[in-house]
């Protein structure tokens, strides 16, 4: 779904897309990693609204090829150092 348009939809709606991956081993699987950046939680989860009812999103979700594809979801807001380049 990354490359299917996962990415583009992020970058359309603000969310600032850095790192994306999916899980080979553990027990929240299956598992998608998503890592964005921006100015604060309340920036994101404005953006994060316009993801959801995107159209190219809901086409995807219809896709056969990827159900069952997560478990779950989680956010976590990290903060970045003086030492991050991100």
């Amino acid at each position: 779904m990354f490359n299917a348009g996962e990415i583009e939809i992020m970058k359309e709606v603000g969310l600032n897309p850095v790192f994306f991956a999916g899980t080979i081993a553990g027990p929240k699987m299956p598992c998608l990693i998503y890592m964005t950046s921006g100015a604060d939680m309340e920036e994101y989860k404005q953006k994060w609204k316009g993801f959801g009812p995107h159209p190219l999103w809901k086409k995807l979700m219809g896709d056969p090829q990827y159900k069952n594809n997560m478990s779950g979801s989680e956010s976590v807001f990290l903060k970045r150092t003086s030492a991050s380049q991100i």
